[in-house]
Order: structure tokens, then C-alpha cells, then sequence
């Protein structure tokens, strides 16, 4: 059965491994529409024959039958961890859409070689009926994030780095098959930091009504983190999706609490409808993919915004800028507890509700080229759940996320920096308790240059 499963998935692509080429393509870039669907069902091969062979996961446990069900079974919202719905998927994507982007593919191009991605690993690598929240998540993060870890391939490859692989592996596989050398990449990166810190975090879940404080924890943490500034946002005209782009991921880790949260705001098209002599200002459309994973506080907003980034000169010293988002969240994710029901074994497990909403980020920064720079920012999101998606978890989610910071230089690449971040959570239900998780967290350390 394991055989024919690979089998089956080899033979759907087979018939398409087709090499197409497109005119008008940049030298040493081609269209291989067959190269990139083949690329994306190889990858299904490898993470399925992990699980069966190797991890031995009873879902990977497949036959004839279990794709014959899955083709006509109706598609459902799965309980999955959260990390593994909200983090392996979109990294899964990540995998799909690249194998695109680097066989020639445009951006919206690639966006359906990354749903055929999905949809094949759903229908044909799992025993389980197939998610439609995981063809979502996988999709749409897949799209968010590969557009920027296959630019930033180019702009590694470019520079001639020997770990450039290791930003898209499969970016690298496909130039290496195709004999081609990457194109496009190369002083595209504004600003790189690397920062690490050490601080305290405290995290409570309540349920109202109960006046119960569950998981209430105060520790001290170590954190680290990347934030990658793509292109100029401000005052630039672009129809190219993602040449402009922001990436901020950070994972503190204390006594029973962790925190890894990834925040990313790509520009899809923009317009400077300003002639400013002080100042420059885009409006434009956005693809924001964020996702907040805590021992209490969890949501994830795949979202769709409108795009505001103004930058204005203040003095030959004083610069301000602001970047804000506002839109659908098309596929919002969160979590709730329920030990009223016996649902859940204890307080620690978690399911996942899955909804629609809008949502709204800001960010203020004034940078002083002697004083250091000071930020400020929130995030806003309001999710209605979907019906039916887990058993007594009907009702709305918000989640709030409140940032300070500020850093002084020290030296050309080096400065110190201090940081507080606040995220709040609260799930009204219908037929549970409502509850409120919070987590609050400060640090000081380092943060280094890298470009």
C-alpha cells in the first residue's frame, strides 16, 4: 500500500514534467511549469516517507482506500497542535511555492502550484479526511513567507554564501537541477539585526466566571531573534509583489514559559501619491502573515491590508517613521481551554478556533543619529469563529499586542537596546467560560548589524 501510495503520487505529476519556456523572461530564467509540480509532489514524497518510515505517525499509515475516501470525504477543521498547523504548514508552503518561484514561475504564477501542494498532501499523504484549514494556512503562508525566503536565496546566492541553501532549500535544489545561476538577488537588503537579551516574562490565563488564574508563571528568560528590513517601503512606486518587505521572528524561553513570535508585512503593489520635499509616503496593498505562539497566548492572522509607510526628515539628525496595516484577516486561528466539559484532560489542552475578522498594526519609530531611536507599536485583531469548527467553541476571539522599545548605538554595528512587549487574548464563547490569557515580557541586551 505504501508503494502504491508513492506510486500514485509520482505518476500524478509525471505526465506534466514538461519544460516550458516563456519569452520575455530575464536571461537565465525559465518557465517549467512541470519542473515546479513535480518539485512540490517530490517534497510530499520526502516529508511522507519521514513520517511513515522514520517518525512511524499513525496518520501517514495510507493505502488505495484511504485516498479513495479522502477524494469524495468532506473536508474538515482539524485539531492538530497549534504549532504544527501554524508553523509546520506555512513552512510546508514555503517548500511548494518555491519550488516555483525558482523554476521561473511569477509570483501569482506559483500561488496555485502551491495550493496543488496542499491539496495532494491532504488527499493522498494522510489517512485522516482532508483539512480545509490546512490548505488554507498552507497556501496563503506558504505565499506570505516563500516569496521572502526565496528573495532572500537571491540576495545569499548573490554574495556567494555557501549556506545560502539554507534560506530555501529548494530554491537551491531547483537552480543546481537546472544548471541555472540565480538572478535577481543582491543589495536588496536594507537592514539585518541579530538581537539577543535576557529579561523576565510573566504569563496568567483567567476564565471568567470561575475566577480561576491558571498557568500564572513569572521567570526570567533568555531571547533572540532576526529582523530583516527588504527594499524601501517609503515614497516608492512598485507593481512587483514583495520588493518590498519587513520580517521580524524572536523565541524567548524561561522556567515552563516560551514565546516565539513572527511578524511580516510583504507590499504587493504601491503608489506614492505624495510630492513631499521633507517626506515620502506609499499607500499600497499588503500580505501579512503573523503568528504568536506562548504557553498562554496563541493566534495567528493570515491577512489581506491596506498599506501606509511614511517616512519624513524631521532635521539632518531626526527621522520619523510610521508603517501601518489595516484589513480582512482572511483565516484567523486561536485557542481555548475547556476542563468544564471534559473535552480536555487538563488545563494545558488546548483546541484550535478557526474564523474571519480584520484586522489593524501600527508602528511609530523617531530615530536621533547620536541619541539612539525609540518605537512604538500595536496590533489588533477581531476574529469571528467559525460554526462548527470544534465543539462548544462558537464565539469571537481578540487579540491585542503592545510593543515598546529602545536603542542606543555603540558602536557602527552594535547597539543596546531595551524592550517591553505586552500580547493579550480574550475568546467570548458561547457555550463555555470566557477566558483571558496574557503574557507580558521585558529585555535588555544586544543587537547587532549584519548589513
Amino acid at each position: 500500500n505504501v508503494l502504491a501510495a508513492l506510486a500514485a503520487c509520482i505518476l500524478v505529476s509525471s505526465p506534466i514534467i514538461a519544460i516550458e519556456r516563456e519569452e520575455g523572461k530575464e536571461p537565465g530564467k525559465v518557465q517549467q511549469y512541470g519542473m515546479a509540480l513535480a518539485g512540490a509532489t517530490l517534497s510530499n514524497v520526502v516529508v511522507f516517507s519521514f513520517n511513515h518510515f522514520v517518525a512511524k505517525t499513525e496518520f501517514s499509515d495510507i493505502s488505495l482506500e484511504t485516498m479513495k475516501h479522502n477524494l469524495s470525504a468532506k473536508w474538515q477543521w482539524d485539531q492538530s497542535k497549534y504549532q504544527t498547523n501554524q508553523l509546520g504548514h506555512p513552512y510546508q508552503g514555503v517548500i511548494y511555492f518555491t519550488a516555483a518561484r525558482s523554476n521561473g514561475l511569477g509570483f501569482y504564477e506559483s500561488i496555485p502550484v502551491a495550493g496543488f501542494g496542499s491539496a495532494t498532501w491532504e488527499v493522498f499523504a494522510e489517512r485522516c479526511d482532508p483539512a480545509l484549514n490546512d490548505l488554507i494556512q498552507t497556501t496563503i503562508g506558504g505565499v506570505a513567507l516563500g516569496e521572502m525566503f526565496h528573495r532572500l536565496y537571491l540576495e545569499a546566492a548573490a554574495t556567494g554564501n555557501h549556506f545560502a541553501f539554507l534560506v530555501s532549500p529548494m530554491s537551491a535544489l531547483n537552480y543546481w537541477i537546472n544548471q541555472d545561476l540565480p538572478d535577481g538577488g543582491g543589495g536588496n537588503i536594507r537592514n539585518m539585526d541579530l538581537i539577543g537579551g535576557i529579561g523576565f516574562a510573566r504569563s496568567i490565563h483567567t476564565e471568567i466566571g470561575g475566577g480561576d488564574n491558571y498557568n500564572t508563571n513569572t521567570t526570567p528568560t533568555l531571547s533572540t531573534g532576526i529582523i530583516i528590513a527588504y527594499g524601501d517601503p517609503f515614497g516608492t512606486e512598485s507593481s512587483e509583489p514583495f520588493e518590498q518587505f519587513n520580517f521580524d521572528v524572536r523565541v524567548s524561553g524561561g522556567l515552563d514559559h516560551y514565546e516565539c513570535t513572527f511578524f511580516s508585512d510583504g507590499i504587493l503593489a504601491s503608489r506614492a501619491p505624495f510630492d513631499e520635499s521633507d517626506a515620502k509616503t506609499s499607500i499600497g496593498l499588503a500580505l501579512n502573515f503573523d503568528c504568536v505562539y506562548t504557553d498562554t497566548v496563541r493566534f495567528t492572522s493570515n491577512a489581506l491590508t491596506a498599506s501606509l509607510c511614511r517616512e519624513r526628515e524631521i532635521s539632518e539628525t531626526m527621522t520619523s517613521r510610521i508603517n501601518a496595516y489595516a484589513g480582512w484577516m482572511m483565516l484567523g486561528v486561536g485557542s481555548f481551554y475547556d476542563t468544564e466539559s471534559g473535552l480536555a484532560s487538563d488545563k494545558s489542552e488546548s483546541f484550535l478556533n478557526y474564523g474571519t475578522g480584520g484586522t489593524a498594526k501600527c508602528s511609530y519609530s523617531l530615530e536621533h543619529s547620536l541619541l539612539g531611536s525609540i518605537e512604538i507599536g500595536a496590533k489588533l485583531y477581531a476574529m469571528k469563529i467559525f460554526p462548527g469548527t470544534v465543539q462548544r467553541g462558537d464565539g469571537a476571539v481578540f487579540c491585542q499586542i503592545y510593543e515598546a522599545s529602545y536603542s542606543i548605538p555603540i558602536t557602527d554595528k552594535t547597539a543596546f537596546f531595551a524592550r517591553g512587549t505586552y500580547s493579550w487574548e480574550r475568546c467570548w464563547l458561547k457555550e463555555t467560560s470566557n477566558q483571558i490569557r496574557k503574557t507580558g515580557d521585558a529585555a535588555v541586551g544586544l543587537k547587532m548589524s549584519v548589513k
